[in-house]
């Protein structure tokens, strides 16, 4: 009888340690299979960069996902795929622009002009202050593309 209580305690036993065996391998299995995945927005911490939270840029810009901030920047303006100039042009933000920059160059009319554009075949560009920067939609079939790396602006 002992005999037997032994034998039945040992299968038990073997049930038991097989289960665990099976639970080591399915368990590690099946939770590298599930997707673990978070959402996080991109942020960097200013103060990484001084202890004065004043002295440090505004950071936000880049956290929308704008690749180039607003401002002047020193570049070579193209019209028609033919070198003009290089100058400082002013930049500014624009959504939806032309290019992935984010930014839309700022010319008033009259520097239009000196470029060799024909401001007056385009009646909207009169209706604009003399200092306002030209909305390059009021001159049809043109467009503007900054490649911010070469530091080149074709109109």
């Amino acid at each position: 009888m002992t005999l037997k209580i032994k034998y039945i305690t040992l299968a038990v036993m073997q049930v038991l340690f097989a289960r665990r065996r099976v639970y080591r391998i399915i368990l590690p299995a099946t939770l590298s299979a599930l997707p673990l995945s978070a959402l996080a927005d991109n942020y960097f911490n200013p103060a990484f960069l001084s202890d004065d939270p004043n002295a440090v840029a505004d950071l936000s810009h880049f956290e929308k996902g704008d690749s180039q901030a607003p401002g002047k920047y020193h570049v070579d303006i193209y019209l028609n795929k033919q070198l003009v100039t290089t100058e400082d042009v002013n930049f500014k933000a624009a959504k939806g622009g032309q290019d992935d920059t984010g930014l839309a160059p700022c010319f008033t009319t009259a520097r239009l002009e000196q470029m060799g554009v024909n401001t007056k075949a385009f009646p909207d560009l009169a209706k604009l202050a003399p200092e306002q920067c030209v909305p390059f939609a009021a001159i049809p079939e043109s467009s503007t593309e900054f490649d911010f790396e070469h530091q080149q602006l074709n109109i």
